[in-house]
């Protein structure tokens, strides 16, 4: 051990000490005196976080909550706050479950296992994925740094498939509704709430996301070139936000019945001297709405969203172009109502065909 007199009058003892690979490292304490007591202190505070460092070096002694607590902050810097506060959702069922105190080096397999399990049947299959997906981003964060050299409690766990109940069978069988069951509903939701009725017709008309429509201003409208532009989401205890990706943010052409109901909104809602479009519609009152429809399967306000896409497939537009309009970066849901569309078209031209007789 050494020490430095500081210009500030203080002392700083060094030591140097090997690390889990051999290499030399250094530590260091500030105390006020160079007395002998406080040499004392210094190799005793020198010793402490030597075995701190080297504790962290391997993981031993970092506990779980530590390691999840440094991540978010992380990522509170470089994600949406929208994502963060999902983030924060995750973390917290975690906790529900597996011991934030415990070494993140000790959690095994079979622990995290029973937490998807635990989470699939409280929450949901698609929330546990979610689960999963932020504890491998933990894992790797803390086999990054160093905290752990094993990967397997995440890399080997498996998501429960859960049995799906008769109605989310039928609600996945098809995801959208075809113009018949469209006027039948919308008819319904007339009587229901006529505002609402009209904001899923607009939604079913363009194809946005609930939380896109309900970010809309007044200057997001072009009525010369009767277009839209899509600049954020509407989020709960946040207000408007970024969008879902890059690739929503987009501008759209929208028909006379649209506009109409824009213009609807607009003038409705001047009085309240804000420029969002559909203040006074909110997600839990659209979906509360649709509750009280009488119909096959319970709705969402995104079975909208995806009869948009219908339609589409219906006028042949190009799968492409569909993605585009609708925003979606991947093809598969726009692949799934596609193929389902176009294949209840083929059953229809063959039953024509079949009535066809010389």
């Amino acid at each position: 051990m050494w020490v430095q007199k500081l210009e500030n009058g203080r002392y700083k003892y060094r030591e140097h000490y090997k690390d889990k690979d051999g290499k030399w490292k250094k530590a260091s304490v500030t105390l006020s005196s160079n007395s002998r007591q406080a040499e004392n202190k210094a190799r005793a505070l020198l010793a402490q976080r030597i075995e701190e460092k080297r504790k962290k070096a391997t993981g031993e002694g970092i506990s779980f909550g530590a390691v999840a607590s440094d991540y978010l902050e992380k990522k509170r810097k470089t994600v949406a706050r929208d994502t963060v506060a999902s983030y924060n959702s995750w973390v917290k069922a975690i906790f529900g479950f597996i011991d934030k105190d415990i070494p993140i080096a000790s959690i095994t397999v079979k622990d995290v296992d029973h937490l998807l399990e635990y989470v699939a049947e409280s929450r949901s299959s698609s929330y546990a994925a979610h689960v999963l997906f932020l504890l491998r981003q933990m894992f790797k964060y803390s086999k990054k740094l160093g905290y752990i050299d094993d990967m397997s409690p995440v890399a080997y766990a498996s998501l429960p498939h859960m049995p799906l109940t008769m109605a989310q069978v039928a609600k996945r069988s098809k995801k959208y509704l075809d113009k018949k069951e469209l006027s039948y509903v919308l008819n319904q939701l007339r009587t229901i709430s006529p505002d609402i009725a009209l904001f899923c017709e607009f939604l079913a008309l363009t194809g946005l996301r609930i939380s896109e429509a309900l970010a809309l201003q007044v200057d997001n409208i072009d009525k010369e070139r009767e277009r839209l532009s899509v600049t954020g989401s509407m989020k709960r205890n946040i207000g408007k936000s970024t969008t879902k990706n890059i690739y929503s943010y987009r501008t759209i052409s929208i028909n006379k019945r649209a506009q109409d109901i824009l213009s609807f909104f607009i003038e409705k809602n001047a009085a309240y001297g804000s420029d969002f479009i559909f203040k006074g519609i909110y997600i839990y009152s659209v979906n509360r709405a649709l509750k009280k429809v009488d119909f096959r399967v319970p709705l969402s306000s995104h079975i909208f969203r995806h009869t948009h896409i219908s339609i589409l497939a219906e006028l042949n537009v190009p799968l492409k172009a569909i993605m585009a309009r609708v925003g979606h970066n991947t093809p598969k849901t726009t692949l799934e109502i596609y193929t389902h569309v176009t294949k209840s078209m083929e059953d229809n031209l063959r039953d024509k065909l079949d009535n066809i007789s010389f």
